[in-house]
């Protein structure tokens, strides 16, 4: 059985609330951005919008969803790439030191928590899914060289 992207969210609350030590907060960030992530990158796939095997797909997976002209959708993937932007600061960036802070890491797996289940939502409406499918479409084909 396929694994579900929200487990990657609910690994990001146990790290975030039941571990004490930096590497576990960077973690939570880490994991938190890959649910939401994988999440939207696979509504795209499964919606016959094709993402590249490479980490474009992390940008262009921003890039369609905050085109596709349905505000909400927009707001969240906003999150997503704030989140991708994090975790790339968790993961790359050894040097920084806030993210000592659980706090850091427990706001992070909020956000990353709320876009999910908000994004879940509105994908559960077959009428939003059209739209967003439209909008992602009608963005590509303006993009297209």
């Amino acid at each position: 059985m396929e694994m579900v992207p929200k487990e990657f969210i609910d690994l990001a609350h146990e790290l975030a609330h039941n571990f004490k030590t930096e590497a576990a907060f960077r973690s939570a960030i880490s994991r938190g951005y890959y649910g939401l992530y994988n999440l939207m990158s696979r509504f795209l796939v499964n919606n016959n919008i094709a993402l590249p095997d490479t980490a474009k797909a992390h940008n262009l997976t921003y890039k369609y969803l905050h085109n596709c002209e349905v505000q909400d959708v927009r707001k969240l993937a906003k999150i997503l790439d704030d989140l991708h932007d994090e975790r790339n600061k968790a993961d790359y960036h050894l040097e920084l030191t806030h993210y000592k802070d659980p706090k850091v890491a427990i706001m992070s797996y909020l956000r990353a928590n709320a876009a999910y289940n908000g994004f879940e939502k509105l994908i559960s409406k077959s009428s939003n899914r059209k739209k967003i499918v439209k909008g992602v479409i009608t963005h590509k084909n303006k993009t297209q060289t």
